[in-house]
């Protein structure tokens, strides 16, 4: 397993694909590890990024964030969670629609499990009451057992494709609130970026919740790899 650390979102995507480029554009069990998940993009990194996404034809990095975190969503709620779960599956009767979505995202998994049954629990906001009521009103703070699943063995019997993040675990370490994330595989250029971002503020919107702080976010990649040649996207984030 190779390690790597960096600050904040920008600086940790681009130390791991400068790591693969050098490494025969791929890794196997890839962990890149976001001291401070609450730190502010480089603007450069994120601009020269989403040039390439668009040249290339791909989402761009806030379309894949929103996969895991609607962030624009939940800014438009008034702060009210219920409010905010319910217009999301509402839009995403919409989204599901379009081919790339027919399988759904990450957050109608998290908020509606097990996919493709009538009952389900919102496990996010499962998470969110156990830590409230564990820390805020001084439960038992297990501290590491808060679990969010996005595979389901059941359901997903395609061996490529959606979904590629298998599960979130969501742990409390002196009073803030760390995340790990594990990945099947992970394209780096067209997915990594967007999904730390999506990660990040899924962690922020928990640990705000909860009242509690920010700790670090570890994203592991079971397969990373290189969609195509990184050189003309290394080349304009080293120009700027």
């Amino acid at each position: 397993m190779q390690l790597i650390t960096a600050a904040g979102i920008s600086e940790a995507w681009l130390s791991a694909l400068r790591y693969l480029d050098n490494n025969g554009r791929e890794a196997w069990d890839l962990a890149v590890e976001m001291l401070d998940p609450q730190a502010a993009e480089n603007p450069q990194i994120r601009s020269q990024l989403d040039s390439e996404l668009a040249r290339r034809g791909l989402q761009t990095v806030e379309t894949v964030a929103a996969t895991i975190f609607p962030e624009s969503i939940w800014r438009t709620s008034q702060g009210d969670r219920d409010r905010f779960y319910e217009r999301y599956l509402r839009i995403n009767r919409k989204m599901r629609r379009f081919p790339g979505n027919h399988h759904g995202t990450y957050f109608e998994r998290l908020i509606r499990w097990p996919p493709g049954v009538d009952s389900t629990n919102n496990q996010l906001e499962s998470v969110i009451k156990r830590l409230q009521r564990e820390f805020r009103h001084g439960g038992s703070r297990l501290r590491v057992v808060y679990d969010l699943a996005i595979f389901s063995p059941g359901n997903d019997t395609r061996p490529l494709g959606f979904p590629c993040l298998s599960y979130v675990n969501v742990k409390v370490e002196d009073g803030r609130v760390r995340m790990t994330a594990h990945y099947r595989n992970h394209w780096f250029i067209e997915r990594a970026y967007g999904n730390y971002l999506g990660l990040t503020r899924l962690q922020r919107f928990i640990a705000a919740q909860a009242n509690l702080g920010v700790g670090e976010m570890i994203c592991i990649s079971g397969h990373a790899e290189v969609d195509k040649s990184p050189t003309r996207l290394l080349a304009s984030i080293a120009h700027e």
